[in-house]
Parts: C-alpha cells; sequence; structure tokens
C-alpha cells in the first residue's frame, strides 16, 4: 500500500470508525443480540469491513463518498454474519426444548452435545479438523466466543481468526455435505 493510501485509510479510519461501530450495534440491537455481545460483534465487523476496505483502498478512494461505501461494506458484513450465524445454528445449536433441560448454563456445550447424543457428529468433526482447529471451532461455534477473544486465546490476529474459520466450515461442509 502506498503512503497516500496509509494515510487516506488512517484519516478515514479515524473519521468514520466510531460511525460504523454504531451503525452495526443498531443492526445488531434489532436483530435481537443480548447486549453483552453487541459491542464485540460490532467491533470485530467494524474492523472486518476497514479490512475490506484496505483491500479495495483503490476503489474506496475513488469513490465520490467514502463514508458511504463504508457503511454498505458494513451492512454486507452484517448480513454476511447474520446467513453464517443462521448456518451454523441449524447445523450446531440444539433446539430450544433440549436447551431447557441443560443441568448448568456455565456447562460445556461440546460435553452436552455429546451427552445429548451428538457423539458421533463431535467425533466426526474431532477427526476431520486438526487440535488447533477444533480448538477455534469449539470457541466460536460451541463457545459463540468473538473472533477478537479467539484471536487473544490463541495468539493470531482477527483476520486469521475469520480466515481459519471459514476453513473450518469448508471442511465442515463437505464432511456433512459432499
Amino acid at each position: 500500500m502506498l503512503l497516500e493510501e496509509q494515510e487516506f485509510l488512517k484519516k478515514l479510519y479515524q473519521k468514520d470508525f466510531d460511525l460504523i461501530i454504531r451503525y452495526i450495534a443498531n443492526m445488531l440491537h434489532i436483530k435481537g443480540i443480548s447486549p453483552e455481545q453487541i459491542s464485540v460483534l460490532a467491533e470485530d465487523l467494524a474492523q472486518d469491513t476497514f479490512h475490506t476496505a484496505s483491500e479495495k483502498i483503490r476503489t474506496v478512494m475513488s469513490h465520490p463518498n467514502p463514508t458511504a461505501w463504508l457503511v454498505v461494506t458494513a451492512r454486507h458484513k452484517f448480513q454476511e454474519y447474520t446467513r453464517r450465524a443462521n448456518t451454523e445454528s441449524r447445523w450446531f445449536v440444539p433446539s430450544n426444548e433440549l436447551l431447557e433441560n441443560l443441568p448448568d448454563p456455565q456447562h460445556n456445550p461440546s460435553s452436552v452435545l455429546e451427552e445429548m447424543g451428538y457423539t458421533d457428529t463431535m467425533e466426526k468433526i474431532r477427526q476431520a479438523l486438526s487440535d488447533e482447529e477444533f480448538r477455534l471451532f469449539s470457541m466460536m461455534i460451541l463457545n459463540h466466543a468473538s473472533h477478537k477473544d479467539a484471536s487473544k486465546e490463541l495468539g493470531i490476529t482477527v483476520w486469521t481468526s475469520q480466515k481459519r474459520l471459514a476453513r473450518i466450515r469448508d471442511k465442515l461442509q463437505e464432511l456433512f455435505f459432499p
């Protein structure tokens, strides 16, 4: 990235980052996400929006309204997140009836799934994924951690966490729906 592009992105980030977070947080609030998760998810999606802007910096610089470009990109990131969350909930989250019978809300989700008869599915997933991939899968899918939290725990960047989870999804898609 050229120095001029870096400066443009830096100024855009300083000017619009909070706006993008508020925009995404509002959509998350409307979607019914818990208040505890809103700030973390909004920041993750805003960071992802600016990552996309950095990849397409020339397009953003030539756009007549770079802030509007960011808002549209943030909306797409939110829609992508919503689609992904809906897909994951169909694959991996038991129905509400099963959740009502959990003995302890802090119970390990992985062992709960196994106790409820998902042992074969969990075993297939464990075999398909490396130890590191399964750890990220457990954090993100079973424990609903944010990319920010997962990246800190694993010592990787948020972007790396997102890419690894995308690869994990691809592996599991191929495993369960060839």
